[in-house]
């Protein structure tokens, strides 16, 4: 029997209910840029070598934002960075990773030396792992807790750092 497991089946869910509000929430921040006007701004986008996180650096580029971005990839990111710049964006790759707190802190110091204050930051670098419970380990739970959460606050602490009080 093909069927999917009880596991698998929630999986499946949970992942097109997180790629539907994923693309929501991204619809919506496209909205915003337009109606705010943000050409020229300066956006900086974690977990962007791949996935969500590179489509939305693609369609930040395309509105017209400077953009920088970061993840651990740099194959990846130097592929990105060419297909904006052949597109007539402006953007640059930072690597980092987003738990180590000083190279979030190079990242963020970086771009804001590269184009000025940050205007919109994009926390998209995130983790999961597809286990039972009862088969994963604490050093993989914390690999977790580190990527989605104290990645978004190292993030969001040095922009702020560094953002002009009329960002914040």
């Amino acid at each position: 029997d093909e069927s999917f497991s009880f596991l698998e089946k929630i999986t499946i869910f949970k992942a097109v209910g997180l790629w539907f509000v994923l693309n929501t929430r991204f619809i919506y921040l496209l909205y915003i840029i337009k109606v705010m006007n943000l050409k020229n701004e300066v956006a900086l986008v974690t977990g962007a070598s791949k996935g969500i996180g590179r489509q939305i650096a693609l369609d930040l580029a395309g509105e017209g934002l400077k953009v920088g971005w970061v993840a651990r990839n740099a194959a990846g990111l130097k592929q990105l960075k060419e297909e904006i710049e052949s597109n007539g964006g402006v953007a640059n790759y930072y690597i980092a990773d987003v738990t180590n707190e000083q190279e979030v802190v190079e990242a963020v110091r970086n771009t804001y030396k590269d184009y000025g204050a940050i205007g919109l930051l994009v926390n998209n670098a995130g983790i999961f792992t597809l286990k039972y419970l009862t088969e994963t380990s604490g050093d993989e739970f914390m690999k977790v807790l580190k990527t989605n959460l104290l990645g978004p606050f190292l993030f969001t602490r040095e922009v702020v750092k560094v953002s002009p009080p009329e960002y914040i």
